[in-house]
């Protein structure tokens, strides 16, 4: 049987790479570790925040029927919204429980670049197309009691475009700038880590 010193090399050269990727792992800054366990805090408080806005949705739809005529199609668009938000956290930090240190650094980046990616296009695509449903499921939902206010009398009309002014005024701001700066906030985390790793 003839020796193949190629094989054992190449064999070898796996192996410390493997090990190699090990020990950088385990030797990460506590920054990473850190880093990830923050988002993940993040993501499970959102989690929560939406739940509850979901739930106040409900219970005040209901403790306003009968006093008040709203719109079904606004509440079911207001649901939805929060809906989509709930599961999109609980999207956001099954993707980040994926991300585990012990794993090798190729491996590691791979999921935190995905994680990015998909933070990115939320950014970028999601929340205009969130912000937009819901001004409209707003608008809907309200726009019952604006008749009614607007038919009894008719000099409150000023107020019906007070309201809907300063919640697309709000909602703006929301969307375009807290919101915007939260998921900067979390890009540049993934940048960190990203960078930590590949140091």
């Amino acid at each position: 049987m003839e020796f193949d010193l190629e094989m054992y090399r190449a064999e070898w050269q796996n192996r410390t790479l493997n090990t190699v990727s090990v020990k950088v792992n385990k030797h990460l800054p506590d920054d990473a570790g850190r880093l990830i366990r923050r988002m993940k805090q993040a993501q499970v408080k959102q989690f929560v925040l939406y739940l509850i806005t979901l739930f106040a949705i409900m219970l005040v739809d209901r403790s306003i029927t009968g006093v008040i005529s709203t719109s079904k199609a606004g509440y079911y668009i207001l649901l939805g919204c929060a809906l989509y938000y709930v599961f999109l956290k609980l999207f956001l930090l099954a993707r980040l429980q994926t991300i585990r240190l012990s794993d090798s650094v190729t491996e590691t980046v791979r999921k935190v670049k995905a994680s990015r990616r998909f933070r990115q296009y939320v950014l970028m695509y999601a929340e205009w197309l969130y912000s937009s449903v819901l001004s409209v499921g707003v608008y809907l939902y309200l726009q019952p009691v604006f008749e009614k206010m607007v038919y009894t009398d008719p000099d409150r009309e000023y107020v019906v475009y007070l309201v809907m002014l300063s919640y697309l005024a709000w909602a703006s701001f929301y969307t375009f700038y807290i919101k915007r700066r939260e998921i900067k906030r979390e890009l540049q985390h993934l940048d960190s880590i990203m960078a930590q790793l590949n140091s």
